[in-house]
């Protein structure tokens, strides 16, 4: 098994397995460049068969620009195309993670508040809320996971690709950012932020953060360092329902 080389404007469409497609690892930032590793594409439809639910990646690849403007490590695995952040509807990420952990003896498993990350390394590392807080174990009782076995709304794309489309519903974070231009004049935008290591991340052309409380804005800059910026305003965050999105 090997990672593949993609492109959106040509592969987007394009099924890696029988309820993947390309689109679905593509780099938030946009970028047509998509890599994927056969064996995460492999892991994620065990995973997926044995929880009967469908997968929403929320991220997959990232180029090395994005990758460090959202604060992931240097070598993150999401850089080589070997990692995904998921979540599956009805199955807490404890629960994906303990599965993941008692099935297969390799790979990185992070247990976070929404989401599960899975990888597909050579070694086993294991952490919770953010690469620095390793553990020997995800803290789950032996067997955790079978409690949600088969158990969730099945969702995403149906069998052989050709059932009912992917609908997964999802509550995800919303920001709404009050910019203020060289003028004096406001203008409102609308993000979906990621969070990583403290900080919430968003971009359209440009890439910003803020911490927890939703202050301390910076931006960052292709020299490769974050900076305070005064242009921000404000921030108000809400959580909004999400159907639909996904065929994993």
């Amino acid at each position: 098994m090997a990672v593949q080389t993609y492109s959106m404007r040509t592969d987007a469409n394009t099924n890696v397995s029988e309820h993947f497609k390309v689109r679905e690892f593509a780099c938030n930032d946009g970028s047509d460049t998509v890599l994927i590793d056969d064996d995460l594409v492999t892991r994620l439809e065990r995973i997926r068969g044995v929880f009967g639910s469908g997968i929403t990646i929320t991220s997959g690849y990232r180029t090395p620009s994005y990758n460090a403007a959202v604060g992931g490590a240097t070598s993150s695995q999401h850089v080589k195309g070997t990692a995904a952040d998921i979540q599956l509807r009805g199955v807490p990420p404890l629960a994906v993670a303990n599965y993941v952990e008692e099935t297969f003896s390799t790979g990185g498993i992070g247990v976070y508040g929404t989401f599960t990350h899975v990888d597909v390394r050579s070694s086993r590392v294991i952490w919770k809320n953010n690469g620095s807080n390793t553990s020997s174990t995800t803290g789950a009782s032996e067997g955790y996971w079978k409690d949600f076995k088969n158990g969730a709304d099945p969702g995403g794309g149906g069998e052989g690709g050709g059932g009912e489309s992917g609908a997964i519903d999802v509550t995800v974070r919303r920001f709404t950012v009050v910019f203020k231009r060289p003028n004096g004049k406001t203008y409102t935008a609308t993000y979906f932020p990621s969070y990583c290591n403290g900080w919430w991340y968003f971009n359209d052309s440009e890439f910003y953060r803020c911490d927890d409380i939703l202050g301390n804005y910076q931006q960052y800059f292709k020299a490769g360092y974050w900076a305070h910026i005064t242009h921000i305003q404000n921030i108000t965050a809400s959580n909004i329902h999400l159907t639909g999105g996904s065929d994993g």
